[in-house]
Formats: structure tokens, C-alpha cells, sequence
């Protein structure tokens, strides 16, 4: 329902082309499942929640967020309605996300538990 003049900016996406569209309008192939599943989990129950995530840009490139996700339930309709704030993550995030969706996408488990 909303992007900022940054995510046109830097996905190459136009606002008209991005409004409406569902959020993996911007999935990029390196990014395992399990990470969205985890966000649909997070809302699913009101929860919020956070990882680093590499989108794909219009023209095939990437770029990589920060993101903090909550669910707020608007007082006029009850519906639930996704509030996402991101920032540019550093490079030791990225470089550690990168080795574990790399494993994850291997069917391995990136952390030792």
C-alpha cells in the first residue's frame, strides 16, 4: 500500500508498479523459504519479527535490507496490516547471511545447535 522514494530508488520499481503487488515481487532465488515461512509464522501469531534479506532488483540485480516486520491491527477494519521499516545492513551481516542461506538452500543447518 505504500513504498518510499528509497525502494524505487533502489529496486527500480515504480511506485505504480510496485503498489499491489504481493511482496515477493522482489524474492530474489538466494533466498531460502524458510525465511518467508518464518515471517508468515511471525504475523500469523501478531508477532514481530527481524533477518536480513536480499532482494532482487526490476533489472536482475540485488540489494540487501535489515528488516523489522510487525503486524498492527488497524482500529477501523481489524484487519491486520504489515509495517515494515528497513535499514542498510553492514557487511558482516551480510557476509553471515549470505553462509547461512547458502546452507540452508544446501538443506543444511547453518548454526550448530
Amino acid at each position: 500500500t505504500y513504498v518510499n522514494k528509497d525502494f524505487v530508488e533502489i529496486s527500480g520499481f515504480t511506485e505504480e508498479e510496485a503498489l499491489g503487488q504481493a511482496r515477493n515481487i522482489v524474492r530474489h532465488p538466494d533466498m531460502p523459504q524458510a525465511a518467508f515461512q518464518s515471517l508468515s509464522d511471525a504475523m500469523a501469531d501478531q508477532k514481530s519479527w527481524m533477518d536480513i534479506i536480499k532482494n532482487r532488483c526490476k533489472n536482475g540485480d540485488h540489494y540487501w535490507v535489515d528488516a523489522f516486520v510487525m503486524a498492527n491491527a488497524d482500529e477501523t477494519d481489524g484487519e491486520a496490516h504489515l509495517q515494515s521499516v528497513r535499514f542498510k545492513p553492514s557487511r558482516d551481516q551480510i557476509s553471515r547471511a549470505t553462509h547461512a542461506y547458502k546452507l540452508i538452500n544446501e538443506g543444511k543447518q547453518p548454526y550448530h545447535l
